[in-house]
């Protein structure tokens, strides 16, 4: 078997391969560990952060380059800026080596990124799977964990669409305490903290975009964008009813708004 390489339950019929998911490997640690400052893969050094690879960073390569080459799509979890510039490493070589028409590989959560990165995110064709409401999480104490430097790029969600990024919101369930999109697209559109402040509001989405992002978007990451990811002839009728307007509603209360009505495959499944 493959070092760190985690198999996915089948899923997808539109994957490369049929019924069969990407394969998730992990490049470095948590952004805030247990009884630590974290444990993330970053490019200097700050106190209270453990510089964090899991693995020898050429048996990572070769990993990669060896699931590319089964046609596979590959996730790898990023946290710090110096493991998703390994992981675009690995994949820029397993792409050159053995270029596929779109392999769509993914870096999930991408919480520290350089502004390089995100050019060598869009070249390359690379999925961003971020959670955006990890900021309300964690917001309030990054530039004490990370240094002011650091702290200013993190999720960059704006950049990234600007860049032509293609992005996903999605959760991180069951990881974190809030699971609904409601608080994802919150945490897209308002970054607020625990403490109520904005946190580098130039990164902010429209609602607009955050939807697009945790539907459209969500939907590309997984090779499934022509069955669900939007309402249209011939996708999938999975639909969730909200009791009010996205579009409308106040923004600090769009965390709050209701499903009154559940549809799988056109079927009601909850009604309220």
């Amino acid at each position: 078997p493959l070092p760190g390489a985690i198999p996915t339950k089948p899923g997808s019929a539109t994957m490369p391969f049929p019924g069969v998911e990407p394969v998730i490997l992990r490049e470095d640690g948590t952004e805030a560990g247990a009884n630590e400052g974290g444990s993330l893969c970053i490019k200097k050094p700050w106190p209270g952060m453990m510089r964090t690879i899991y693995g020898d960073p050429q048996r990572f390569k070769e990993t990669v380059r060896a699931l590319h080459d089964t046609g596979l799509q590959i996730c790898v979890h990023c946290m710090g800026d110096a493991a998703a510039d390994l992981t675009l490493d690995a994949y820029e070589e397993a792409m050159n080596a053995n270029p596929r028409p779109d392999p769509r590989h993914r870096i999930e959560h991408c919480i520290i990124t350089t502004p390089q990165a995100t050019k060598r995110i869009k070249d390359l064709g690379v999925v961003v799977s971020t959670q955006p409401q990890f900021i309300r999480l964690g917001g309030d104490s990054y530039a004490n964990m990370f240094g002011e430097e650091r702290a200013n790029r993190i999720i960059v969600t704006r950049e990234w669409l600007e860049a032509g990024v293609p992005v996903a919101l999605g959760s991180d369930a069951p990881t974190t305490p809030w699971l609904t999109p409601q608080v994802t697209m919150f945490g897209a559109v308002t970054r607020i903290t625990l403490s109520n402040q904005s946190y580098h509001p130039e990164q902010c989405l429209t609602i607009q975009e955050a939807l697009r992002a945790h539907t459209m978007g969500s939907a590309y990451a997984g090779f499934e964008e022509d069955i669900k990811g939007s309402i249209e002839p011939g996708k999938l009728a999975d639909l969730a009813v909200w009791n009010e307007d996205p579009y409308t509603a106040p923004l600090k209360q769009l965390w709050q708004i209701p499903i009154v009505m559940t549809l799988v495959n056109g079927e009601i499944v909850h009604q309220v």
